[in-house]
């Protein structure tokens, strides 16, 4: 198991372009602990979520905090403005209002749990009287 936290580790220090000063395996061990706290506490059948699913809650979850304490900043799609190439000048924008809406790590992992939350299926119940 350490060694897969090893690897996630490394995977999520590549994605959000971070150092091991940054975020501490340590760190990283409590970060994965919350998460699955979370997971638990919304619901969320765990052995539904795949490779991806986990990486993805991860990132987001691990951007937010970081974010939180301004160790990080959000994505930004108006990062790249211009460019210029020989004689030519090329301009970036976003296209639309939603290219802006859901730009923020905990927008995203919130969006995340809900959908993977609306995936897990409740055993159904039943409540009878007996005579």
């Amino acid at each position: 198991m350490s060694s897969e936290l090893q690897t996630l580790h490394s995977k999520i220090l590549s994605l959000l372009n971070l150092s091991e000063e940054v975020l501490s395996f340590t760190q990283f061990e409590t970060y994965t602990e919350l998460l699955e706290m979370i997971i638990t506490t919304k619901g969320i059948n765990a052995d539904m979520l795949t490779h991806s699913h986990l990486i993805l809650l991860l990132y987001y979850y691990i951007g937010c905090k970081l974010n939180q304490t301004g160790l990080i900043r959000e994505f930004d799609f108006n990062r790249i403005k211009n460019e210029k190439i020989n004689d030519l000048e090329i301009s970036y924008h976003p296209i639309g209002n939603e290219a802006n809406a859901n730009t923020s790590f905990c927008n995203q992992f919130e969006s995340l749990l809900s959908s993977l939350k609306s995936q897990t299926t409740n055993p159904p119940c039943c409540i009878g009287i007996l005579k």
